[in-house]
């Protein structure tokens, strides 16, 4: 039997400068002087409950049981103030932005596995199934706006009032997700060639259901004198005493409810062979019938039934193959090489056609309902050199070929941001990786304990649109959205019984982080994130054996992120 109790609480603080340049079509790049500028402030606190329980039973070493309830709850509270200028309109606001989100998941498994002998032949039966359940809560999110007077050369004139164009909005959601799921598997000691060769053949199923209610109300202010006391005040005159000059009206679609359904049914067989000492194949096919089905709740017309009920599915079939080689050129070094066929969904978020306001930027999002699965393709080849059981270095090289690739693009908007996702046609993905660990003992003794670590990956690819996409996007045969060409990740760690203390460095290349559009005679290019380097560190004190300290320094040399 094993407990476990984990309470965690973050408090962070960031500024972020945002500069919008507009794009000069003639020479191919964007103008050196900023259109839109401002600063936003960024406050969170996160607090993280996580409780474990484990129960395992053993019977003569045939039969094994284990159950396992895992709960967590997360809460971030969020303050964003966006001081600058933004939008369509080119005024000069402060934007408020009072979030509160708690998640919670609640999950039970039971497992176990079943050796018994048939045929002459070892077995091991395993099993498996879950129940889970997943809630998402942002009760009460507030938005609301000062405008600030600019003369026009420039300078601000008197104290920012409330903004009754930029109406203060209140948001609330909920999520709720059902997932049950179970598997049955069966491996055969076959010895063909050699011990070592199995077979194995099993079934998997899960059902995810989902019920997302999504409100927006709108609290519209009349004309009247400027106002320009805090919020609360303001509210506190004119709300509680009722002075009619505020007015709360319903502001949701019946598209920002739905209700969803997946389900996912897969069948396979898996085989590993060793025709020689140094090989090992292991090769199968998991044949896999999938069904997503969004059910949105859309205005019908009708005055009897004013709410109609539509679904949008996604389904498909496939058998997806899998071929891994292992050859062992001696104990201390191997090759490998590998191929398999895997898929994406889309999210569900993404799959509804329901607009929500951006977590983080302000802006909107749109689902897609036209979107369709993605199909990959991925081939590797890897050689692999071990200086002991906790030592080595690996270099590679990959190609994936992604069919209909996912992409989060930009959308043509009269007001606020609006983003969204779309299908490519198809995508390339190749490149090499090289990652390693060594003990510094090797240059001196003093340096026993100490150990130097790292990875790197080159990951260049090839983007192309679909022929109507053409003229709806600035760019084609980039980059994939999202995907960096360079990731350098490097780590100075001393270990002992004791403690353990780990320096890392992370480095990121620049990426796209949404798809540029065409907006009549404006292009809008391609929408660039550079992740900031990071330099963490982490102590580990062993105070006994069932106490630990740990102290997390994240972020240490507090660099930028630009986008």
């Amino acid at each position: 039997m094993f407990v476990n109790y984990n309470y965690d609480q973050d408090y962070r603080y960031r500024e972020e400068n945002y500069f919008a340049y507009a794009y000069n079509k003639e020479e191919d790049k964007l103008y050196t002087v900023p259109e839109q500028h401002g600063i936003i402030y960024r406050t969170t606190e996160n607090y993280a409950h996580t409780g474990m329980f484990n129960l395992s039973y053993n019977y003569a070493d045939l039969l094994h049981l284990k159950y396992t309830k895992l709960y967590t709850l997360h809460s971030e509270s969020e303050t964003r103030i966006t001081d600058g200028i933004a939008n369509s309109d080119d005024d000069w606001k402060i934007r408020y932005s009072l979030n509160w989100d708690e998640r919670s998941m609640d999950i039970d498994q039971l497992s176990g596995d079943f050796k018994y002998r048939f045929l002459n032949y070892d077995n091991t039966l395993m099993f498996g199934t879950e129940w889970a359940k997943a809630k998402l809560n942002q009760p009460g999110n507030y938005k609301y706006a000062y405008l600030r007077d600019i003369r026009f050369d420039g300078v601000v004139q008197g104290e920012p009032y409330l903004d009754r164009f930029s109406p203060n909005v209140f948001l609330n959601l909920t999520s709720d997700d059902d997932l049950n799921a179970l598997y049955i598997k069966n491996k055969t000691d076959i010895s063909i060639f050699s011990k070592k060769d199995t077979f194995e053949i099993g079934m998997s199923h899960s059902k995810k259901s989902r019920k997302s209610r999504y409100n927006k109300f709108q609290i519209d202010q009349d004309q009247g004198e400027k106002l320009t006391e805090n919020i609360d005040t303001i509210y506190d005159n004119n709300v509680r005493n009722n002075t009619d000059l505020f007015s709360v009206n319903i502001a949701f679609r019946p598209a920002y409810w739905y209700d969803a359904e997946v389900i996912e049914n897969a069948v396979y067989l898996q085989c590993l062979l060793n025709p020689v000492d140094a090989l090992e194949v292991n090769f199968g096919l998991r044949s896999v019938d999938f069904s997503q089905t969004l059910y949105e709740y859309t205005n019908n017309e009708d005055v009897l039934q004013p709410i109609e009920i539509k679904p949008n599915t996604l389904d498909f079939k496939k058998t997806l193959p899998n071929l891994s080689l292992k050859y062992t050129l001696n104990p201390k070094s191997q090759f490998d090489m590998a191929y398999s066929q895997t898929y994406i969904v889309p999210d569900l978020r993404e799959f509804a056609g329901a607009e929500f306001f951006h977590p983080y930027d302000v802006a909107t999002v749109k689902g897609n309902p036209d979107l369709v699965n993605t199909l990959i393709d991925t081939f590797d080849l890897k050689y692999s050199y071990f200086f002991s059981d906790t030592e080595g270095m690996k270099a590679g090289a990959f190609y994936k070929k992604l069919n209909k690739p996912i992409e989060d693009v930009m959308l043509r908007s009269s007001s606020l941001p609006r983003y969204g996702f779309d299908n490519a046609k198809e995508a390339t993905i190749y490149g090499f990786e090289f990652d390693g660990r060594k003990e510094l003992s090797f240059i001196s003794d003093y340096l026993n304990g100490y150990f130097l670590s790292g990875n790197f990956t080159y990951a260049n690819s090839d983007v192309t649109l679909r022929k109507e996409q053409e003229a709806l996007y600035t760019t084609n045969h980039r980059q994939l959205q999202g995907l960096s060409k360079t990731i350098l990740n490097l780590a100075f760690s001393y270990e002992s019984d004791e403690r353990s203390i780990t320096l890392s460095y992370n480095k990121m290349g620049e990426r796209i982080r949404r798809v540029g559009i065409i907006d009549g005679n404006d292009e809008f290019p391609d929408y660039y994130e550079v992740p900031p380097i990071l330099l963490d560190a982490v102590w580990i004190e062993n105070v006994s054996d069932n106490l630990k300290a740990k102290l997390k320094l994240k972020n240490i040399l507090d660099r930028e992120t630009i986008w």
